[in-house]
């Protein structure tokens, strides 16, 4: 089997450090860089869920596109570029794979940018971008311009009517894409994001009656797969953070570090995920 990964931050084991260390996120500086410290990346390739699920399923061949601070328009289309690498989108037999989309919340965007940003040329927007302490943008050339850009695309384009179709488009979209080529998935939803400029606020429950679908948008939603779509209409979970937090409440355990799931949450959703895979998928 080939697994791959698609998924922002709660994919890539963001905040998952080695506890050997004595290091913990948020406290005494320690931040997005000890991600990539040797004893930090080892410990959170090991115990984030797209690890842990590949070893559950057998699989030979991992491919992880997953990244932080993205959206899905990120994972759509690198998801897409991917798959034509790799000749699938060509004619390549399909029936090896199995494809993990763990979409992020619907609110988030990136424009091309004709400047470099990072490795590449597409700018991620989201809550973030207004908090230096979280933007890239701190050390570009053009970082008044660029924050001037995106306080006016806050401030004059952010809308749900906007980013409410552009979610279910992309959803039933990558849906069809799959089915047609004859690729086996699983979608999820990691979490559902509250802005407040720079506030972190989870908000599943709430949030689809907060966002309120048109009736194009709608049908888009209806359509997709509530079998290859885990929690898609269950109003108790909905999400990868809402399933981890009741099963933390259940037994009195912590599942999240600060914003993000801690080694047990990654856990009890790879069991998760492996169970409903071996249910409804393979």
């Amino acid at each position: 089997m080939r697994f791959v990964v698609c998924g922002d931050s709660w994919a890539w084991g963001a905040e998952l450090l080695d506890p050997s260390t004595g290091e913990r996120w948020g406290v005494d500086d320690v931040g997005h860089s000890h991600h990539f410290i040797p004893v930090h990346a080892e410990y959170r390739m090991k115990h984030k869920y797209p690890t842990l699920l590949a070893e559950k399923l057998g699989a030979t061949d991992v491919v992880d596109l997953s990244f932080c601070s993205i959206s899905n328009d990120f994972i759509f289309r690198t998801l897409m570029d991917w798959l034509a690498t790799e000749g699938y989108l060509q004619g390549r037999d399909t029936s090896e794979l199995l494809i993990s989309i763990g979409w992020t919340s619907p609110e988030r965007t990136e424009f091309y940018y004709q400047s470099r940003w990072g490795d590449t040329h597409w700018a991620p927007f989201g809550p973030w971008q207004l908090d230096l302490a979280y933007s890239p943008t701190e050390k570009d050339p053009n970082k008044d311009d660029l924050f001037e850009f995106f306080r006016l695309y806050f401030d004059l384009f952010y809308h749900k009517t906007e980013y409410m179709h552009r979610y279910a488009r992309q959803v039933w979209m990558l849906q069809f894409i799959l089915k047609k080529l004859n690729i086996r998935y699983l979608m999820h939803q990691a979490f559902y994001h509250e802005h407040s400029l720079a506030c972190h606020k989870w908000n599943d429950v709430n949030y689809w009656d907060a966002n309120k679908l048109s009736p194009v948008d709608k049908f888009f939603w209806d359509d997709v797969d509530k079998n290859a779509f885990i929690f898609k209409d269950d109003t108790r979970f909905r999400t990868f953070h809402g399933y981890i937090q009741y099963r933390g409440t259940l037994k009195n355990e912590n599942v999240l570090e600060i914003f993000h799931p801690n080694a047990r949450g990654h856990e009890l959703w790879a069991e998760k995920l492996y169970m409903y895979i071996k249910d409804n998928i393979l």
